[in-house]
């Protein structure tokens, strides 16, 4: 009997040490943004890996700029993000909140913050 309780007590050791705490990680997720009016719309997509990310900024329409890939890292202390986008040969930290289903990137700086949606 005692032998027994010790082999469940590691193998309850083993299942609690082993499972993944999802919450520390944003690996395989991908968020959006979108805009749109007549004549002219644009996206950005930021898909997460295990500690990397790529934004993919993609627009059409009249002015509309080149389609443009920017990576990184990340770090992830729930809810807070911090990116760090390598940009022309040049670090850049973006900070981020998530809310559920929301992520509040405050990619423009100034308070203004804009809503990715989880897909």
């Amino acid at each position: 009997m005692k032998k027994l309780l010790l082999l469940l007590s590691f193998v309850m050791l083993l299942f609690v040490t082993s499972c993944k705490d999802e919450k520390d990680s944003l690996d395989g997720t991908i968020w959006k943004w979108s805009y749109s009016e007549p004549g002219y719309s644009e996206s950005i997509t930021l898909a997460f890996s295990e500690s990397t990310f790529e934004i993919h900024a993609t627009a059409t329409g009249d002015g509309a700029p080149a389609p443009e890939t920017i990576t990184g890292d990340y770090t992830y202390d729930e809810p807070n993000v911090l990116l760090t986008a390598r940009v022309d040969g040049e670090s850049e930290t973006i900070a981020a909140v998530v809310e559920g289903n929301n992520m509040l990137v405050d990619i423009v700086g100034d308070d203004e913050k804009i809503k990715f949606i989880k897909q």
